[in-house]
């Protein structure tokens, strides 16, 4: 994997390893012959006319069942995007940005319980649960200090609650989707 990556996943049936990061690029890896099979840019407005990259993927998310993707960038409004999950190595080649979420700049993100909520941490050092669905926002919780921000989202495959490591001795148990 070249250049500095911001976040890498396995798909869940270990085919794929998707990795992404500065360059604003998604490669897609194939893990049985460890080869790159594709790279792309998700955000339009990710270069300026001169080619010189001006924002960068802080994360990525694949969700449990392994049918959607998403990635969240914090400089974008539209930060969030999301992807349905190709079925074989072609389909990497037409993929089409399926939902995006208007307005929310993304620091992490995870889709968690079943896959039926995401969770993001937003610019605004807000955490936010959204319908993985419809990216509608179910819960919230603002104004986190730096100290509160949360350095990792755990889920509990469980539509029900989420840990969340606000950071040192800090893990907190959330309900979902309300917090």
């Amino acid at each position: 994997i070249e250049g500095k990556n911001t976040a890498v996943a396995f798909t869940p049936d270990n085919k794929y390893l998707l990795s992404c990061g500065w360059k604003g690029k998604v490669t897609v890896w194939r893990m049985s012959d460890r080869q790159q099979i594709y790279q792309f840019i998700p955000y339009e407005g990710m270069y300026d006319t001169n080619y010189k990259y001006i924002a960068f993927i802080r994360s990525l998310a694949i969700s449990p069942d392994g049918k959607k993707f998403a990635l969240g960038d914090d400089t974008k409004d539209d930060g969030l995007v999301e992807f349905d999950m190709p079925s074989d190595d072609d389909g990497w080649k037409n993929i089409i940005k399926t939902r995006t979420a208007q307005k929310i700049t993304v620091k992490k993100l995870e889709y968690v319980g079943t896959g039926k909520y995401m969770a993001v941490l937003t610019n605004e050092n807000a955490l936010i649960i959204l319908d993985a669905q419809n990216h509608n926002e179910l819960g919230k919780i603002e104004n986190l200090s730096y100290e509160e921000e949360p350095e990792y989202f755990s889920n509990a495959y469980n539509d029900n609650f989420m840990y969340v490591n606000f950071g040192v001795d800090n893990i907190s148990k959330l309900s979902l989707p309300s917090l």
